[in-house]
């Protein structure tokens, strides 16, 4: 659900699904996380009936809880900048990295995680002076037309979604008169102010 909500934020701009996912990752880490060790357990911490509590990491037909935890986790930092996010994804994989990378198939999607942690993610921002729908479905569609792993997408519009992250003390350039996307590739920033030069500074085929 985390995810699916991360989904939304990044590309329809739903602010509410962003508070959403940050409020229900407070639930999980209440209700699941192991302080002690790191990682989550599968059931929560107030279950009578319970003599074990385990942690599931190996990512069958479905990924685990493990490998989607993680994947929220670092995709929360990287949206709010929030450190904690950061320390919970870096003693996870504390925890579950060595039996990772022995076994490499049997942890694909946790491996595709590691690979965010530590390759860094394409920041995009999408700028615009207010918050415009049109705006946000063409380079949306755009940045989403080919395969572009590792990428987080932002919004600088004026509107709650900025305010939201202003909040959590994420800052933006100051108001701005234009639409433009800002993408940053390896501590590079670069502007892009048609479809076409998000193409080109992606690296995509047209």
């Amino acid at each position: 659900m985390i995810s699916a909500l991360l989904d939304l934020y990044e590309n329809l701009a739903h602010t509410d699904s962003l508070k959403w996912a940050i409020d229900l990752q407070a639930v999980m880490d209440s209700e699941f996380y192991d302080p002690e060790h790191g990682g989550y357990f599968v059931v929560t911490k107030d279950d009578p009936s319970l003599i074990l509590r385990m942690k599931e990491d190996y990512d069958g037909a479905e990924p685990s809880p493990t490998s989607y935890a993680l994947q929220n986790l670092l995709r929360l930092y990287y949206i709010t900048q929030n450190e904690d996010y950061k320390k919970r994804a870096e003693k996870m994989i504390s925890l579950h990295r060595k039996e990772a990378l022995s076994t490499p198939i049997m942890f694909p999607h946790f491996i595709s995680a590691l690979d965010l942690f530590f390759e860094e993610p394409t920041e995009i921002t999408l700028f615009s002076p207010s918050p415009n729908e049109d705006f946000i479905l063409d380079n949306v569609t755009t940045i989403n037309s080919d395969f572009l792993p590792n990428k987080i997408i932002t919004y600088a519009d004026n509107g709650e979604s900025q305010n939201f992250l202003a909040s959590l003390s994420v800052t933006h350039n100051p108001t701005t008169t234009k639409s433009y996307i800002q993408i940053c590739q390896n501590k590079t920033c670069q502007i892009a102010n048609t479809t076409d030069e998000v193409v080109s500074i992606l690296g995509y085929k047209k």
